[in-house]
């Protein structure tokens, strides 16, 4: 849903268990961003409490997470996990942001969730020439595969007749005094 006059759109889903047994529930909102917003000035705005790497290659570019390159060669994918901060109202935000866009009046894209409902924040970083992208991901679970998520106990199951709902807000910051104001509210 979106309004008009307004720069952002809310997603507002409803999962429900139609069968008869208890099933697994692995939700994740996949919202990639590119060029022009990506750039090697652009920059990952997050309240992290913590961060931590998917794998070895994510390992060797931890210090760099919410910073970035030019398009290159050979880039291997970089998979961050965020344990995120909520506001009083239980919101957790995040946004992609560049203060030099359009010669200096900037341009961001904002996600804001409800940590209760998409407890994980699962950033792709994607560095390669021609797959150039950063990926924010808020989602119920990590992304190694049911099989672990069971294992580690962050599988969510969904009983027969049992609904969840989700809301997601994606918003545009159309200038560096908006973007300011975002990094502000989140303390920044």
């Amino acid at each position: 849903m979106s309004r008009l006059g307004t720069s952002q759109l809310s997603l507002e889903d409803c999962v429900r268990n139609e069968g008869f047994r208890s099933t697994p529930l692995m939700l994740l909102y996949h919202v990639n961003l590119g060029f022009p917003l990506l750039d090697e000035k652009s920059e990952l705005l997050s309240n992290s409490a913590s961060v931590r790497p998917r794998d070895q290659i994510a390992a060797s570019g931890i210090g760099q997470y919410n910073r970035f390159q030019p398009p290159t060669p050979g880039y291997e994918e970089q998979v961050f996990y965020h344990t995120l901060k909520s506001d009083a109202e239980g919101h957790a935000k995040v946004a992609l942001i560049n203060r030099t866009y359009g010669g200096g009046q900037g341009l961001g894209v904002y996600l804001r969730f409800r940590l209760a409902e998409l407890p994980y924040l699962v950033q792709w970083k994607m560095m390669g020439r021609g797959e150039y992208v950063c990926g924010l991901e808020p989602s119920t679970n990590l992304v190694e595969g049911r099989d672990k998520e069971r294992k580690e106990g962050r599988l969510q199951m969904l009983e027969p007749g049992e609904s969840r709902s989700y809301k997601l807000e994606i918003g545009v910051l159309g200038s560096r005094l908006e973007i300011d104001a975002f990094a502000a509210s989140m303390g920044g």
